[in-house]
Parts: C-alpha cells; structure tokens; sequence
C-alpha cells in the first residue's frame, strides 16, 4: 500500500499542532505521541512499498534496455524495421524514466523519516511555560 506524501507530511502536521496546542494535557500528550508512531509507521511501509517497487522497475528497466539492444542488433542485421528499434528505444528510456522517478521518491520517504523522528522527540519534550524559554542539546543524528 502506497501512502501519499502529503497524507504523511499533513499527519505530521497535525500532530505537531496538537502539541503547540494541548500541551499540558496528558491525555492529549499520548494521543500525539500515538499519532507520531502512527505517523513513524506509515512512513516505514510506505518505504517498503516503494523499495519493492524499485525493485520491481529495476528488473523492468534492465528487461527493456535488453530488449532495445537486441532490436538495434536486429536493426543493424536488417532484421527489422528501424521504427521497431526506435519503440524498443522509447520503452527502455520510459523504465528508465519510471526507475528514476521511484529511486527519487524513496530518496525523499528517507527525509520524511528524519521528519517523523524529529517529531517525536519534540513531542517527548516537557512543556514550555508560558514566557520561558527552552534550549535543547543539539542532535548529531536523528535516525536511530
């Protein structure tokens, strides 16, 4: 199951507003934290969603550019029509294009991870009170 990214970055969202808002409530507290596991959750899946649909279209891609050559050799040998290799051509670079495109979405899901981490330890954090201000320790790395 695909999970949209604006479903996750709205999720996030959400739940960060809940704890500007509801901050001192308890019950809402480990409502938002729920939301954040949710949040961290649905980002999980939604990578091994798309790491198998990488797969997937890496195998595709390398099918089609086989195929391509073996119509250009084909093409060289006479063997067919020069439209037939050019169509053969057009389909690798469009898996090409589509592996390109799922690399990158898995690229930025691995953003949305740190986003979704950062979350939660924000929210784990104690309330501010009102006119107080907070410094936290710097973070070398988010993710765990």
């Amino acid at each position: 199951m695909l999970i949209a990214r604006r479903e996750l970055l709205r999720l996030g969202q959400a739940a960060l507003a809940w704890r500007l808002l509801l901050a001192a409530d308890r019950a809402a507290a480990d409502t938002l934290e729920e939301s954040l596991a949710e949040l961290e959750q649905r980002t999980r899946e939604y990578r091994t969603s798309l790491e198998r649909l990488v797969a997937m279209l890496e195998a595709g891609a390398t099918r089609a550019t086989a195929a391509a050559e073996h119509a250009r050799r084909l093409h060289a040998q006479g063997a067919v029509a020069r439209r037939e290799a050019d169509e053969a051509a057009r389909a690798a670079e469009d898996a090409q294009a589509r592996l390109d495109q799922a690399r990158k979405q898995l690229a930025d899901v691995d953003g949305l991870m740190v986003e979704a981490q950062a979350l939660q330890r924000l929210a784990a954090l104690p309330p501010v009170p009102p006119g107080a201000e907070q410094s936290t320790p710097r973070w070398s790395s988010i993710t765990a």
